[in-house]
């Protein structure tokens, strides 16, 4: 459910409105719970995620500008968080842009300087996370650059490698097979020249590629 920011819309204000009734939004939610169908909800804004989350959704995507008491509310149901970080790339040149419009450039810019800070308050809070590109093909092949992300705005590389692997694969049903290196478990691994707890940029350069226990590269 795409919550805020329809047709270019700024949608840079931590008031901005959300784009669906609450009725609309029950109904919504009501139907997925009935078909056992995760919800996922894009919002910006702190109003429109504070709205989502009286519904029961799955998961929060962006959430740039949601406040601690929505924060809180995540923590106690149990509500994922997908910040979508590595789209700060795109957003930072847009905002830097000498064409850009002004105000667009300062409605860029307010993203840039406050996604990183809600990451880490709602790590600090204890609100899981989980990776996301909101990909539509522009960052095809650049997934890891939402670990180096989570690491710059303070996380521990532990914790931001557990974000891309344990809890994505929590987070879309598929623990029991993804997610970790364990017996009985998909062998998914990859491996890299260097230790990515010490440094995160090594994820960069992977070396080493198996893909159901068939290696790709070596």
């Amino acid at each position: 459910i795409r919550s805020s920011c329809r047709g270019g819309q700024l949608c840079s204000n931590e008031d901005g409105a959300p784009i669906f009734f609450d009725d609309e939004f029950k109904t919504i939610t009501d139907v997925a719970r009935k078909y056992e169908i995760p919800v996922a909800v894009h919002s910006h804004p702190r109003d429109s995620a504070l709205q989502a989350l009286k519904f029961g959704i799955t998961s929060l995507e962006h959430g740039t500008f949601m406040n601690e008491e929505a924060m809180d509310i995540m923590v106690r149901d149990g509500v994922y968080y997908v910040p979508t970080m590595s789209n700060l790339d795109e957003t930072e040149r847009a905002a830097t842009n000498p064409d850009t419009d002004p105000i667009y450039a300062e409605h860029n810019m307010k993203f840039v300087t406050r996604h990183p800070e809600t990451v880490i308050k709602a790590y600090e809070k204890g609100v899981k996370i989980a990776t996301g590109t909101d990909g539509d093909g522009r960052n095809a092949g650049t997934n890891y650059r939402e670990v180096e992300y989570f690491v710059r705005s303070g996380i521990p590389n532990n914790d931001a490698l557990k974000m891309a692997t344990v809890n994505s694969a929590e987070l879309l049903g598929f623990s029991d097979t993804l997610g970790s290196v364990e017996a009985g478990k998909i062998a998914d691994i990859i491996a890299m020249d260097g230790n990515p707890l010490e440094t995160i940029e090594v994820i960069e350069n992977v070396t080493f590629v198996m893909k159901d226990g068939k290696v790709y590269k070596d």
